[in-house]
């Protein structure tokens, strides 16, 4: 993106889902019911979650961080909740991909959006059909 002029992007946040919404496409508000949010993140800059789970409109009481990439387990999960009682979960997009909301129980779990937007979006468009000979 840096290599081509015009084409870096910036990162937006899109709010907060229901991960078993989530994982099938729908569109249901993340809504933690009063109890504490505990985020968690196998991202390269955890530090950032805070500050997204803010401007989505949640206060986190805690963070988690794990290794960037990190494949969780529903065993590693069932730690997390135990560790947490009475706690609800955010999770990032690219960590809710490795989580089965069954691992959670009857805690709330949302999932933290954030997409990308290209600076100029009409020399993105120009250069990925270029690219594609079109």
């Amino acid at each position: 993106w840096k290599e081509l002029p015009g084409t870096a992007v910036d990162w937006v946040d899109a709010g907060t889902v229901r991960l078993a919404a989530w994982r099938e496409g729908e569109e249901a508000r993340f809504d933690p019911g009063g109890r504490p949010v505990v985020a968690f993140a196998g991202v390269a800059r955890p530090d950032s979650v805070p500050d997204s789970a803010r401007r989505a409109g949640l206060e986190l009481a805690g963070l988690v961080a794990f290794p960037d990439h990190h494949l969780y387990s529903g065993d590693e999960i069932a730690a997390l909740v135990a560790a947490h009682p009475g706690a609800a979960f955010l999770v990032t997009e690219k960590d809710a991909v490795k989580c089965d909301p069954a691992w959670f129980g009857p805690a709330p779990v949302g999932v933290l959006r954030r997409r990308m937007e290209p600076r100029d979006g009409e020399l993105l468009a120009g250069l990925i059909a270029e690219a594609m000979g079109r």
